[in-house]
């Protein structure tokens, strides 16, 4: 729908040029002179203006204007005084750039073909949609963007910064690698985006996936609506917060490194996703709807928590220890190569399936006789076993059976 609503509005913007007077290119040339236009008719403020293909035009001056510009060929700024502005401009595999950065404005810019930006300053004070593609050739000058819409692909293999205003609307694909997205107001991101560095100057809202693997800094609350992935290491963590509270949003930490679960408005969070082959630390959170460890993942739970879904995948590892209880779990799942390691008194009123089970000195379970302790790895450590339940080891391989006096016993595996 919002990309049919922007195809239709550009296309309304192209007939317009087609009705009025257009001043077109006859040769390469600066825009300043009249032997670089059919007729000689050199542009003003309330023209139309095409280059041609093949042709460049040299930007000149520190007041060049028009109303609509198509461009087909080269653009080029001589000096960073030279200075160009449009109401409205479409790039069609065409160039932009200069030896120095002059400036270049416009209200909206719609980009088809394959378009490069190269040094120069550019201010899109309404909306910036890339149809098919566009590449950022050029570090040298800045990029400021009210709402950006990509329908195609944004390249930028010169690592360029973008300074976005407004929105951003994602259907394509964007390459940012290195560089540094950065908003500047209250935003909104629809749309799947993964960038290594990202920055935020007020509240930015998350509808679908956003993945930050490096860096992400600035100030204000970071609102998840949808997935939030983020891969970067503890001091690059730089925001004010991160709200979680909405329902069905996620947190995935991916980092292959020791990661701390970032500070999280409302100490209250819907889903956490651990991924990383990495150790996390929890600090202030007293509500997880749902914790999902994956991987080689290993967190150790210390402090009160209401926890109602827990699930430990592939061979992750989880520690319990302190004032953590399982009281609040309502739903368990322990994946048969996971480990969980009781460091303190845990108790549970019905049957659990575990997979690797260590209880240290420290530990104590406790069940009712008529319940199952299933075990579906190895039970080790010196701990105790209380209720006198029924163990049974059921694992696919061979197990290591715990030497302690059993009730019942049952040997499945």
């Amino acid at each position: 729908m919002i990309k049919n609503q922007f195809i239709l509005y550009f296309t309304f913007l192209i007939t317009g040029i087609s009705q009025a007077e257009i001043i077109e290119t006859h040769r390469s040339g600066k825009w300043t002179d009249s032997e670089t236009w059919i007729n000689g008719v050199k542009p003003g403020p309330s023209d139309s203006v095409l280059i041609n293909i093949g042709d460049t035009v040299f930007i000149n001056s520190s007041n060049t204007q028009c109303f609509y510009l198509k461009n087909m060929g080269i653009l080029f700024f001589k000096s960073q005084t030279n200075f160009l502005k449009c109401k409205n401009a479409f790039f069609d595999d065409s160039e932009i750039t200069g030896s120095y950065s002059g400036t270049f404005e416009t209200e909206n810019l719609y980009i088809e073909g394959g378009t490069i930006f190269g040094q120069f300053n550019l201010k899109v004070s309404n909306k910036l949609l890339i149809k098919d593609s566009l590449s950022l050739k050029s570090r040298i000058g800045s990029k400021k963007i009210n709402d950006f819409i990509n329908l195609g692909t944004l390249l930028n293999p010169a690592n360029e910064n973008i300074i976005l205003f407004g929105n951003l609307q994602n259907t394509g694909t964007i390459l940012l690698n290195e560089g540094t997205l950065t908003f500047m107001n209250p935003s909104v991101i629809n749309g799947y985006l993964s960038v290594s560095k990202l920055k935020m100057n007020n509240s930015l809202v998350v509808m679908d996936t956003l993945i930050v693997s490096e860096e992400l800094g600035g100030e204000g609350e970071l609102i998840n609506k949808g997935v939030i992935k983020l891969g970067m290491m503890n001091t690059n963590f730089k925001i004010d917060s991160l709200n979680l509270s909405y329902p069905n949003n996620e947190l995935h930490l991916i980092r292959n490194g020791h990661q701390k679960i970032p500070k999280i408005s409302k100490n209250r969070a819907e889903k956490i996703v651990l991924s990383g082959k990495t150790k996390y630390t929890l600090n202030t959170v007293n509500y997880i709807r749902t914790l999902d460890i994956k991987s080689k993942s290993s967190i150790e739970l210390k402090k009160p928590l209401s926890l109602v879904s827990l699930y430990c995948n592939d061979t992750s590892h989880l520690s319990v220890s302190d004032d953590f209880t399982f009281d609040n779990t309502q739903n368990f799942y322990f994946g048969k190569k996971s480990t969980l390691e009781i460091n303190n008194n845990q108790s549970f009123n019905h049957s659990i399936q575990v997979g690797n089970l260590s209880i240290p000195n420290s530990g104590k379970l406790t069940l009712n006789s008529d319940d199952t302790l299933k075990i579906g790895g190895n039970f080790t450590g010196e701990g105790v076993v209380n209720g006198n339940p029924v163990i049974e080891y059921n694992g696919s391989n061979r197990q290591k059976i715990k030497k302690i006096d059993y009730g019942t016993m049952i040997y499945n595996n």
